[in-house]
């Protein structure tokens, strides 16, 4: 299952600005779902925005592995 980052635009209380915040990660299949996800339970408010993508690279050989999700 792949892991979705989320976003919310909000005013920081203490300096009135308008900024954007990192909201909780969602588990769906698809970029489409996580957004379904948000606003079924009560979180329209948040924006769905990429999946995570981890990359892992050796140091020695400059290998690169890249994984989907992370748990």
């Amino acid at each position: 299952m792949r892991k979705w980052y989320t976003e919310i635009k909000a005013v920081d209380p203490k300096t009135g600005h308008l900024l954007t915040w990192t909201g909780p990660n969602i588990e769906a299949p698809s970029q489409q779902l996580a957004q379904e996800y948000c606003e079924t339970r009560g979180m329209g408010y948040l924006r769905v925005t990429e999946h995570w993508v981890i990359e892992e690279i050796d140091e020695n050989t400059g290998k690169k592995t890249t994984f989907e999700h992370y748990n």
